[in-house]
């Protein structure tokens, strides 16, 4: 194909040079372009990628350096806060250790002697430059002091510093800082309350004073306008470089608040409406008693802000320019380009087929000269030479396909005349496979309706073989439940046939024991009888006793009244044995009754027992007659299931049939709609074959004569 290709393209363009109208008109060219140009867009898109760009650099450039500064002054208040809370420490320090050493001095150990006290706290107060103002008193209110300027009437156990101190006995006390009365500047006492070998109770003090600090602060320089300040927990200031605002209360102002609700001992604090330069950093140091901060004003970095903005304009001037002179160049470079483009596509346009060649540029001036040499073809150089190297060879290509098709024009209008014949064939048998196709989707159609209702009247034999098997299974459940019941109810007979049997039991017991009693009860008459007959005897002997005592006169008397006695015990005994003979009649006609009561009971007992043993044989029956009925239905249901798989088996081969029957009524429809569409495609495809050759005609006529290769 590539060889035949190359061949074409070679007999082209020796056809082209043997063209008498083939002059090299290029050689006089003058290329102009008129209307709208795309430089002026590129040009302002130059000027505009530069503006943004420079802004974008000063921006950068501004939001860098403004970082950079605050993050310098930071650093800057951040160490002078260090410092001066080093400062702070060391005093702090110092004085805890001047104030231990001096504790441990024998005039502490020993009993109190002021005047040796005096001479020792001297000393301490003129070899330490820390110790200021030392004094030492006693409970009693005596004291010793290096301050020749307290007042007369001074009570130093009155004074806060003193209070404190003996409520923390044996540990260092600081107080609050406060105005010294004598000196007039603030301070703060540390003390401790020591006692001596009598128990005698003593406080040693001495104030610290702020002024190497405050001399620090003179010597420190944050930033241009930075301050550092050193305040009290209540808001008074001890040390500032401001000297006016020393002794000042700035309890009140939001800063201070804002440092006072904030819990923790070192951050940053911003003041309401502030700019992120008059960020104030603190820390709270002493056992949060004292507090150092440090700021700097709003116009703190206005100096380098101006100088960089002012750099930057300057650069960003410059910077503009040389994009202006660089937009200028490559606008009128875009321009002559693409007028040169535009001359020889308006000649392809037109059918003359020409290469852009380098020689064919004007060279007077030097963006001709350049221009030239970008449009030089080359497969390997920059993007534009690129682009005219594959144009030439696409002009090269088109004109070698140009002549192929003219020579091949002929070609296909035979064979397409051919195709016309062919596709007329081919219409006429589409036309019988259609209709063969219709005819078969019609016979699968009414076969799939056919099995849907088949499967139709398999789904109601289901549902009435489903509905037969729920009833089953509630007749096998109501039979089963009476078969429990019944069961229940032998158990139940059983337990009181067991129960009659032990009443009768009991009852002939009962019968017997009673029987038993009344022979006992026989015996007891035969014992009465026995008792009758020796009372009658005793009160016979007691008559004869009464008669023999009254014949022996008075000897007899005692003997007497014994035999009287006798008597009336044997009158008694005749009478309680009537009375037990009575007693023992009616319990004896009562037992009579009883026992005739209780073989009327063991009777109808004996009767009940029958009849429950036929209850209970009745029961039996009623649970095995239950038990063949629970039988038949199991075999019933087993039947049934049967049934229903084999349903279920009969239903899937149908819904299969059904299924398969559809999808060959649709396979079917889907060729016979196939088939239609192919017999309108062939019926297309003939007019288009029609038509092709009648394009086939004209394409040879105009590429004959509308190119020029």
């Amino acid at each position: 194909m590539w060889v035949k290709l190359e061949k074409l393209k070679n007999s082209c363009w020796q056809r082209f040079r043997r063209k008498k109208h083939k002059l090299n008109f290029f050689s006089k060219v003058r290329f102009k372009i008129s209307g709208k140009s795309i430089g002026t867009y590129v040009a302002l898109l130059i000027i505009a990628v530069a503006f943004i760009s420079i802004l974008g650099m000063l921006l950068s450039s501004y939001l860098n350096t403004t970082n950079i500064l605050i993050s310098r002054n930071n650093a800057s208040k951040k160490s002078a806060v260090e410092v001066i809370n080093t400062e702070q420490q060391s005093i702090h320090d110092t004085a805890q250790k001047a104030l231990v050493g001096m504790l441990q001095q024998p005039e502490f150990k020993e009993e109190f002697k002021l005047d040796a006290i005096y001479a020792l706290i001297r000393a301490a107060e003129n070899e330490n430059g820390v110790i200021k103002n030392a004094i030492f008193t006693t409970a009693d209110g005596k004291y010793v002091t290096n301050n020749d300027k307290l007042d007369v009437h001074y009570a130093p156990t009155k004074q806060t510093w003193y209070q404190e101190a003996v409520k923390k006995e044996g540990v260092l006390s600081w107080s609050s800082p406060y105005k010294d009365p004598t000196s007039q500047q603030y301070v703060t006492s540390v003390s401790e309350a020591v006692r001596d070998a009598t128990g005698k109770l003593g406080v040693l003090s001495f104030n610290i004073s702020y002024n190497d600090i405050q001399a620090n602060l003179d010597q420190m320089q944050i930033g241009r306008t930075g301050t550092a300040t050193l305040i009290s927990k209540k808001g008074i200031v001890l040390a500032a470089t401001d000297h006016k605002l020393v002794g000042k209360n700035i309890s009140s102002m939001a800063v201070f608040k804002a440092i006072a609700h904030n819990k923790a001992n070192a951050g940053n604090v911003l003041p309401k409406g502030g700019s992120r330069v008059e960020t104030i950093y603190y820390t709270k140091g002493n056992g949060a008693q004292m507090w150092t901060l440090a700021q700097v004003q709003r116009d703190e970095l206005t100096p380098e802000i101006m100088s960089l903005i002012s750099e930057s304009l300057i650069a960003a001037l410059v910077v503009l320019l040389i994009g202006i002179g660089i937009a200028t160049a490559v606008t009128r470079l875009l321009k002559i380009t693409a007028a040169i483009f535009v001359h020889f596509l308006a000649e392809a346009g037109n059918g003359h087929l020409v290469k852009i060649e380098e020689h064919k540029v004007p060279r007077k001036k030097r963006v001709g000269k350049l221009t030239a040499h970008l449009i030089k073809s080359d497969a390997a150089g920059n993007e534009l030479q690129q682009v005219i190297f594959h144009y030439n060879k696409m002009i090269m290509t088109i004109g070698a396909l140009i002549l192929g098709i003219q020579k091949e024009g002929a070609n296909v209008s035979q064979r397409t005349a051919a195709l016309v014949a062919l596709s007329q064939q081919t219409n006429a048998a589409t036309e019988e496979v259609t209709k063969t196709i219709t005819a078969v989707a019609q016979t699968t159609s009414e076969q799939a309706k056919k099995t849907q209702r088949s499967g139709e009247q398999i789904q109601q034999l289901s549902q009435v073989v489903n509905a037969l098997e729920g009833k089953m299974a509630t007749m096998k459940h109501q039979s089963a439940l009476t078969t429990h019941v019944n069961q229940e109810n032998v158990n139940v007979m059983t337990r009181v046939e067991q129960n009659w049997e032990q009443q009768i039991a009991s009852l002939e017991t009962q019968v017997h024991d009673i029987n038993k009693m009344d022979a006992s009860i026989q015996d007891i008459n035969k014992i009465i009888g026995v008792i009758n007959r020796i009372t009658a005897k005793t009160n016979l002997l007691a008559l004869n006793a009464s008669i023999e005592a009254a014949s022996a006169g008075d000897a007899g008397r005692g003997f007497a009244v014994v035999a009287t006695e006798i008597r009336k015990l044997a009158e008694q005994s005749k009478a309680s044995t009537k009375e037990i003979a009575t007693n023992v009649e009616s319990i004896q006609a009562r037992s009579k009754q009883v026992v005739a009561g209780t073989a009327k009971a063991l009777a109808g007992g004996e009767v009940q027992t029958d009849l429950i043993g036929q209850a209970i044989t009745s029961s039996n029956k009623v649970v095995t007659t239950i038990e063949q009925l629970l039988a038949g239905i199991a075999a019933t249901a087993t039947l049934t299931q049967k049934i229903i798989d084999i349903q279920k088996q009969v239903s899937a081969n149908l819904a299969d049939i059904s299924a398969a029957t559809e999808e060959n009524a649709a396979g079917t429809q889907e060729v016979s709609t196939n088939a239609e569409e192919v017999l309108a495609t062939m019926q297309e495809f003939t007019k288009h074959v029609a038509e092709l050759q009648k394009i086939a005609a004209k394409l040879k006529q105009n590429l004959v004569e509308g190119f020029v290769v």
